[in-house]
């Protein structure tokens, strides 16, 4: 098809004497065949009674008609479906002088010698995959096939609205736009338990006017299963990316990509922002002693303790590197971060995991360092100076005597 809608013009015998094109259309192959000829040329016979019916009034005078659908035989086997729709055009005094109308292609079929055994278009229409239906700007359905009877137990002449309220109050919208010159988006629509995509085309009188819309319900219940799946698998991968391994709290990509998010807040609106350094009171000892599986079984130990501890969705436990953790804590204040960090360390303090190279405790035992600010530092990358910070804090901890928490200034 090589155009969408276009604009006739015919003379008083009904010659075709000028085509246009509306839509971004552009002329058709054979439209050379068609200028100067009667608009009943190539018009299949059976459709030129049709039309010629629909012209004529019961005194014989021409009149307007629409949505009459017609094939042209074109030749080569070509065959051209299009609905037609025409008005007649009278002189100052009254006196017939042509036609003048729209033609909207539906579609083109190549069928060659076997042009005769063309399903007729309502046929066509009632065995299509999918449910269709026309209504009008009340509701009405004034067409439909089976598959859309089906759909909404419904029939001809009745109201969308009795069936499908929800639907009822699309079509409104759809109309509206219509009416603004803009087009029907596709959407869908939910009908008992599927999901249908729902398809929607003005379909307009000899005059232009839109006076109902063809509308195609595709079931697509199956597509939107295997989507869901599909996000659910990706979330479970991103996650998954996003966690430790080992320990299964978030690692240090997250926690990279999460205080580099927590700064840019902080530096738009404001806020507290603070951040928990820890380290494993001499881990390097407990894997020499204890062998490495043992290590993981304790960072695996002490990182389900921490989690605990935390009480917030907000707040983040990461595993930093090694044996290293890190907390960020989002609207919290030095005070605060200081008493979530005790926290943590009187939890890993309570598991009492059996550690003699960490004297003088005896067991594992963590070292902690806190840092917190309101607003990013204008002489050095914000998340490099907190992390700074925290470690500087971690430091005083570790080099104090390890199993306390250290306050950067």
């Amino acid at each position: 098809m090589v155009y969408k809608t276009r604009a006739w013009t015919a003379d008083r015998d009904l010659r075709l004497s000028e085509l246009s094109y509306v839509e971004d259309s552009r002329p058709a192959k054979y439209d050379e065949l068609l200028i100067g000829r009667p608009i009943f040329d190539y018009m299949h016979p059976e459709d030129i009674a049709v039309v010629h019916a629909n012209m004529l009034s019961s005194s014989g005078d021409y009149r307007a008609f629409g949505g009459a659908v017609c094939r042209f035989l074109l030749g080569d086997g070509i065959t051209i479906v299009e609905e037609i729709s025409g008005s007649p055009i009278f002189d100052d005094a009254k006196g017939f002088v042509g036609y003048r109308g729209t033609a909207r292609m539906i579609g083109g079929i190549a069928l060659g010698s076997l042009e005769a055994s063309i399903l007729p278009l309502d046929t066509v229409y009632a065995r299509a995959p999918m449910a269709l239906c026309v209504i009008d700007r009340s509701g009405r359905f004034l067409a439909m096939n089976d598959r859309h009877a089906n759909l909404l137990t419904s029939t001809v002449g009745q109201s969308l609205s009795d069936h499908h309220p929800a639907s009822m109050e699309k079509l409104n919208d759809d109309f509206a736009l219509l009416d603004r010159g803009e087009p029907v988006p596709d959407h869908e629509a939910r009908i008992d338990d599927k999901i249908y995509a729902v398809l929607v085309s003005p379909l307009a009188d000899a005059l232009g006017n839109i006076v109902a819309v063809s509308v195609a319900h595709f079931d697509v219940t199956e597509r939107r299963g295997l989507e869901e799946q599909l996000r659910e698998a990706n979330g479970r991968l991103t996650e998954m990316a996003l966690r430790d391994h080992l320990t299964g709290v978030f690692n240090r990509r997250y926690f990279d990509i999460s205080i580099a998010e927590e700064e840019s807040r902080i530096a738009r609106v404001g806020g507290e922002l603070s951040l928990i350094m820890i380290d494993v009171d001499r881990f390097k000892l407990y894997n020499d002693t204890l062998g490495h599986l043992a290590g993981d079984q304790c960072l695996i130990a002490i990182a389900k303790a921490m989690s605990r501890e935390l009480h917030r969705n907000a707040d983040m436990l990461c595993r930093y590197g090694g044996e290293e953790f890190a907390v960020i804590l989002p609207n919290t204040a030095r005070r605060g971060a200081e008493v979530v960090a005790e926290r943590l360390r009187r939890a890993v303090e309570r598991l009492k995991l059996p550690h003699e190279p960490n004297v003088p405790y005896g067991h594992v035992t963590i070292s902690v360092g806190v840092a917190s600010r309101s607003q990013p530092n204008p002489h050095q990358d914000g998340t490099e100076a907190l992390v700074l910070a925290a470690d500087g804090a971690l430091y005083e901890a570790k080099t104090s005597g390890r199993n306390r928490v250290g306050l950067a200034n």
